[in-house]
């Protein structure tokens, strides 16, 4: 499992964007959040309540409103099995996080065969913003972070023998 984060303390909003990289589906998370080495709040993303199934080589995208400051992160994806939860604990992540300062880039940059976003200040109305890669007239669109601000831009097109869909260069 790999994950990517930002959490925007000024909006009291954390962004998950969590991708199964195992070798099996996966039904749900518990993500635990903490300050220092206490455990303020637990929050399920599953079957229950989100509907969620995310298969292999797949990535799901969780907006939560926070209310409390916290310094970790612990996301443990499970299984369902005849009712059951099942932890995958050797998938656990512990992570810790600082608020957003600045713009994030989730693909590190300019990455033409990877999927991505940047979050950071929108130019001139300087409000947090998400920009997303995407197609456009079969050209990609490149989000990326320019010092604080996030900032989207046309590439040339894909080079030979790829195209763009879905925001990433693919090979035709």
């Amino acid at each position: 499992m790999s994950e990517f984060y930002v959490y925007d303390c000024t909006n009291n909003k954390l962004i998950l964007i969590l991708k199964n990289n195992g070798r099996f589906n996966i039904n749900g998370f518990s993500i635990k959040a903490g300050k220092g080495e206490t455990e303020i709040a637990t929050i399920e993303i599953g079957n229950n309540q989100e509907g969620i199934l995310i298969e292999q080589e797949k990535e799901v995208t969780i907006t939560q409103s926070v209310t409390n400051d916290f310094t970790f992160l612990e996301i443990i994806p499970y299984v369902e099995k005849n009712g059951e939860k099942l932890i995958c604990s050797n998938a656990r992540i512990r992570e810790n996080i600082e608020c957003l300062t600045g713009c994030k880039d989730s693909d590190g940059g300019i990455n033409l065969y990877k999927k991505g976003f940047a979050y950071g200040k929108r130019m001139i109305i300087e409000d947090l913003v998400k920009k997303e890669d995407y197609c456009f007239t079969g050209n990609l669109y490149e989000a990326y972070c320019s010092g604080e601000y996030a900032d989207d831009f046309p590439s040339n097109p894909c080079p030979t023998g790829y195209s763009c869909s879905n925001g990433v260069c693919v090979s035709s």
